[in-house]
């Protein structure tokens, strides 16, 4: 259930479960120019859930947002910069319910690069991954390569390689063998290659049905 001002804002929303009770309420505050600056949310016994609070440029941009649990700690955080009107950078952390962080995701839009490291508990880095446009790299813990994955434009993989101590021991592509005459694939190969050579894994077939789009 969603509820609104006179102006036509939301000011808030209730979730109902199957039982038809009450699980989370939630309530929007607005600043001078009509933009959301603190959103809370509550469980079904009144008490606080998680407060977000959001600070705005002179255009009404997000530069950030922080949520916090009842408790004050913070749950997340999203941090942006803007270049010539458009978004230029983004950084969010995700973290423990003792506050500490768990997820880092920074995005640099120009380049289109994404970095997201995951965190232990005692702060100490799990796993580290960097997409630049559509190459996907995998770091352990240590830095180390473990794995480069390309996908195409479709989010098809098109190529992986699986690297160890001396470098690349396992790769793994997804080629078409055949496309339509709208270029979609319509045989593809999966091929296997390490140290014994390369071997197709399987080939997969697809029939692809095309109907005329009519103009009323």
């Amino acid at each position: 259930e969603d509820r609104y001002d006179q102006d036509g804002r939301q000011t808030e929303y209730l979730n109902y479960g199957g039982s038809g009770n009450m699980w989370l309420r939630g309530t929007f505050t607005y600043d001078e120019n009509g933009k959301v600056k603190e959103e809370r949310t509550y469980r079904e016994d009144g008490s606080l859930r998680s407060k977000k609070l959001l600070t705005r440029n002179e255009q009404g941009q997000v530069l950030e947002w922080v949520e916090y649990a009842a408790n004050e700690l913070i749950m997340e955080k999203l941090t942006n910069t803007f270049k010539d009107g458009a978004l230029a950078t983004t950084f969010r952390s995700i973290h423990y319910p003792d506050g500490s962080v768990a997820r880092t995701e920074a995005t640099e839009m120009a380049k289109k690069r994404v970095e997201s490291i995951n965190y232990n508990r005692d702060g100490s880095v799990q796993s580290k991954t960097v997409r630049v446009d559509r190459e996907i790299s995998e770091y352990t813990k240590d830095g180390s390569l473990l794995k480069t994955t390309t996908i195409s434009t479709e989010g098809r993989l098109l190529d992986e390689v699986m690297v160890g101590p001396g470098g690349p021991t396992k790769r793994e592509a997804q080629l078409p063998d055949q496309m339509d005459s709208h270029d979609n694939w319509i045989v593809q190969t999966k091929w296997h290659a390490d140290a014994n050579g390369s071997r197709p894994l399987k080939t997969t077939y697809r029939t692809i049905t095309y109907y005329p789009t009519f103009t009323f």
